[in-house]
């Protein structure tokens, strides 16, 4: 399994959650963040008083699913291709292995624990694969 972690602009939350959720994306994060890159320098930290700094960030979203290894490479797709929509102040994707967790409800413990979605997702990303192809 991985966990995908998208960081991007909070403009592109509808975009690339539409996308997800259509996609069979059942179960995800989402949390606001702070943050700068190479993109946005006018926006990078400057010393000043520790108050300050939050003034400097730019907004962004945090987007984090887990999905098993076979469905990474399309999803990815789906998130770029949303996040990538004109215009945009760009983001970064992260890739990580995930070696188990434990479902807090069922106590179910496991590399697949809680994932029930997963067929469908499979089902749904190969329908999509197949109408792009």
């Amino acid at each position: 399994m991985k966990r995908i972690e998208a960081i991007l602009p909070a403009a592109r939350l509808e975009d690339v959650t539409d996308a997800l959720v259509e996609s069979g994306i059942g179960p995800m994060t989402i949390s606001d963040s702070l943050g700068w890159s190479a993109g946005d320098a006018t926006a990078a930290p400057r010393r000043r008083p520790k108050s300050a700094y939050a003034a400097s960030f730019c907004e962004r979203v945090r987007i984090e699913v887990v999905v098993p290894d076979d469905t990474v490479g399309d999803l990815l797709d789906i998130i770029v291709d949303a996040a990538r929509t004109p215009p945009s102040p760009g983001g970064v994707v992260f890739v990580s292995p995930v070696d188990g967790f434990v479902d807090i409800r069922s106590g179910e413990v496991g590399d697949d624990a809680g994932l029930g979605h997963l067929p469908a997702l499979k089902w749904a990303l190969r329908r999509r694969v197949a109408r792009a192809g």
